[in-house]
């Protein structure tokens, strides 16, 4: 009896023990605690691993006042079909307004993530792994509001105010036609002196606001409306249907020279795990 018993406990540790070893791990830490990787993939067969690099890559930053960069593997030449997203620990030293993320090959930043803050921690979604760096962007200049709002108000009265100038000339030159018809030379004497004076000219308007180079359906004035703008655009598209891997805000800049940030989407082609192909939607 008591053998039989014995034979019953092993089983039951050995059938929990194998139930165990079956469970989907879907997050993943570094050992410092400053990288973790969530996905819906199961991630037991992966091991992360996490290296600060310390190179100096000042001389292709611009407008970045502090970054930190790390070697992100889960193995070599990983790549995933679906995005998972990473999350790195914001140092106590960096503001948490302003951040990016670049992903940086070749000596090169050949990517740019926007991130999600979420605490301590700066979120964002890939489909590979290599090196990757945090930077704080510099505080840009301080601009009016209402700058938008008044730019289209402008529009509109200019719309409005040239046809109203152009009946006002029509009527003008129609009436001088008359008055040389009806009128005898000494009347004419006094509208020839009328027509010496010039005309009030219509000034054509120099520039068109809002009016870029390239089609940008999503743009605002300042770096963090355009993130708030991609971000919540990434996903709407996607319900409707149209797949984007990640998204990036670029200055641009209005026929009348203004600046814009404008979102661009980025679509992965493959096979290379940087193939992404460049979209302004």
């Amino acid at each position: 009896m008591k053998k039989i018993l014995s034979l019953l406990i092993c089983l039951i540790i050995i059938i929990s023990v194998s139930g165990c070893t079956n469970e989907k791990v879907l997050t993943l830490t570094s050992e410092n605690k400053s990288i973790s990787i969530s996905s819906n993939i199961d991630l037991s067969s992966y091991k992360l691993e996490v290296k600060e690099d310390n190179s100096d890559y000042s001389q292709i930053l611009e407008n970045v006042n502090r970054y930190v960069t790390y070697d992100i593997s889960l193995g070599e030449n990983i790549t995933f079909d679906e995005e998972v997203e990473v999350s790195i620990k914001i140092p106590d030293s960096f503001s948490k307004d302003n951040l990016v993320v670049y992903y940086v090959k070749d000596n090169e930043l050949k990517e740019t993530y926007d991130v999600v803050i979420d605490n301590d921690k700066a979120k964002f979604k890939t489909k590979h792994f290599s090196l990757y760096m945090l930077a704080e962007l510099k505080k840009e200049e301080t601009e009016n509001v209402n700058k938008t709002i008044q730019t289209e108000v402008e529009t509109k009265v200019e719309e409005k105010v040239e046809p109203k100038i152009e009946e006002k000339v029509e009527t003008k030159t129609e009436t001088k036609v008359e008055e040389k018809i009806e009128t005898k030379t000494e009347t004419k004497v006094e509208v020839n002196q009328d027509e010496s004076k010039e005309e009030p000219k219509v000034e054509e308007p120099k520039c068109i606001a809002k009016k870029f180079s390239k089609k940008y359906t999503y743009f605002a004035s300042t770096k963090e409306e355009c993130k708030n703008l991609g971000y919540n655009a990434i996903y709407e598209l996607e319900d409707n249907g149209i797949m984007y891997d990640t998204f990036g805000c670029e200055e641009i800049k209005d026929d009348c020279g203004e600046t814009y940030y404008g979102v661009y989407f980025n679509k992965w082609v493959g096979p290379n795990s940087d193939d992404y192909q460049k979209v302004n939607y």
